[in-house]
């Protein structure tokens, strides 16, 4: 998309910093769950689930830090995106006139998406080790599923508000 159209300012407000601290907070969670409980944790933990919730892959427990790196990773993508509407790829064509808007929104969803994102990580991060642990029989599956719901549903409703400013 380029620049911003001339004239449009796009500042971070309040609602950026508090999800971008949030974010922050909930970036490093994930190392925190796996920091207090490596050394109970066993050697072979659940790497891998099916749809009802069932393990049905196990690994070395040294691939459990592959969750808080991810987790860090995407926090970190998503608020250097965030800082750069002008290279979202957005749905309509932006103008001077709803450049603001759609800017704006877009930042919006970026921010939500993170944390969404991060939550569902912070979440996976903890069952995989009470599973592990044997402290939880299986993933709970609904939980996924609402997990992977809100997703969508956080796209869908992007994508009704950006139709509406545009």
């Amino acid at each position: 998309m380029g620049r911003l159209p001339k004239g449009t300012s796009v500042s971070r407000n309040e609602w950026d910093l508090i999800a971008e601290t949030i974010g922050a907070i909930g970036a490093v969670i994930p190392a925190l769950i796996v920091a207090w409980h490596w050394n109970s944790l066993p050697e072979s933990i659940a790497i891998h689930f099916d749809g009802g919730g069932q393990v049905d892959g196990w690994g070395s427990r040294k691939e459990l830090l592959v969750l808080p790196i991810v987790t860090g990773l995407l926090y970190f993508m998503f608020v250097v995106l965030a800082r750069f509407p002008s290279s979202f790829n957005l749905p309509w064509t932006i103008t001077p006139e709803n450049a603001g808007k759609q800017y704006r929104l877009g930042r919006t969803f970026v921010l939500f998406m993170m944390l969404w994102m991060e939550a569902m990580m912070i979440w996976l991060c903890w069952t995989v080790v009470q599973v592990s642990m044997q402290r939880q029989e299986h993933m709970n599956a609904p939980v996924m599923y609402l997990f992977l719901l809100g997703l969508f549903a956080g796209i869908g409703v992007f994508f009704v508000a950006s139709y509406q400013r545009r």
